[in-house]
């Protein structure tokens, strides 16, 4: 795995297999534009930062779901971010051969409510039929479909909205890739999306409003190969099964400047970066630019297997992952 300094990828995803002829392939996805969710991006930010030859698939958030007369329907950013990505994705794709877009649905913003299944069926096919017009009009290749915090009588309901999607995109040649977050609900029928979806995108971590520790966000390899094999145990074939890395870090004020060893003490969260919201919280792309800075001194934490980094002129520092310690916690 691969990163430019400037990369914004909500997370990298990698997967191994043998196609037909026997040639091992690896699948890596990149979630790409996550600051319309969660941040501002830097004025000079767009995706010729992206290190793009080392993805096979590029998933575009930022789009969101909601409801008319007409049944669900696209709604993108209220500015032109939205859109000129979409542009720029396109241009990006023209120009890379074997490069797969993919657009992410929060299914969970618009089915949240109780529907019966002839009303999820009506709600379904609609939206199908528009993605199935808007997906080739702009060059993209399928969906993602996510419902965050699943709850347990949704159950079903995430499963049916897949299995209907998946029928009538499929009859366009689309591609359906579905995520689950396992460690922030077990209502996931992870059998049944599986079977329902051409990759099941499995994401072993949550974001902890209030971290104790300032550790990275992947979690010890041993709780991370617990994990998987309590959600996965089912299933007889994991070849489709991606695994999705978390690229953020949480951040904590140094309760002295002169005091910065491994897991000094510290007084709380920092104050946020310059474009997350979240305090006590520096995105990936941050980290990075706090390094092109030069006023970090990185450590290792052998505790915690990852970097540590400490910035004395702003009282901080924080834990983060790199590849070789991201490897290392990879079952």
């Amino acid at each position: 795995m691969v990163w430019t300094r400037y990369d914004e990828a909500r997370a990298f995803c990698a997967e191994s297999g043998s196609d037909a002829s026997g040639v091992t392939s690896t699948v890596l996805l990149c979630y790409w534009n996550s600051s319309s969710i969660m941040r501002n991006p830097p004025k000079d930010y767009d995706l010729s930062k992206l290190c793009v030859h080392c993805c096979t698939h590029i998933i575009y958030l930022g789009v969101h779901l909601d409801v008319n007369a007409d049944g669900p329907h696209l709604v993108f950013p209220e500015d032109d971010r939205g859109l000129r990505s979409i542009s720029d994705l396109e241009a990006l794709k023209s120009s890379t051969p074997g490069l797969r877009l993919h657009l992410s649905l929060p299914v969970g913003d618009v089915w949240g409510a109780e529907e019966s299944n002839s009303t999820l069926l009506l709600q379904c096919s609609p939206l199908a039929a528009r993605l199935s017009q808007w997906l080739p009009q702009h060059s993209f290749d399928g969906v993602e479909l996510s419902w965050d915090r699943l709850p347990m009588h949704k159950k079903m309901h995430y499963t049916r909205i897949t299995k209907l999607m998946r029928g009538i995109l499929r009859k366009g040649g689309f591609q359906v890739i579905v995520s689950v977050h396992p460690k922030r609900s077990n209502a996931y029928d992870i059998d049944a999306l599986y079977g329902f979806s051409d990759y099941l995108v499995v994401h072993p971590y949550a974001q902890d409003d209030r971290p104790k520790v300032a550790v990275p966000p992947i979690i010890f390899k041993e709780d991370l190969v617990e994990l998987c094999e309590v959600s996965l145990g089912e299933l007889r074939n994991k070849r489709r099964v991606i695994l999705a890395l978390p690229l953020f870090g949480y951040t904590y004020r140094l309760r002295s400047i002169a005091h910065y060893d491994l897991r000094a003490p510290v007084r709380g969260p920092s104050t946020q970066g310059p474009y997350t919201d979240t305090r006590g919280t520096l995105a990936y792309f941050e980290i990075c630019f706090e390094f092109t800075a030069d006023i970090w001194v990185s450590l290792y934490d052998k505790d915690a297997d990852c970097k540590i980094a400490v910035n004395r002129d702003k009282s901080q520092w924080i834990g983060y992952d790199n590849k070789a310690s991201i490897l290392n916690k990879i079952p």
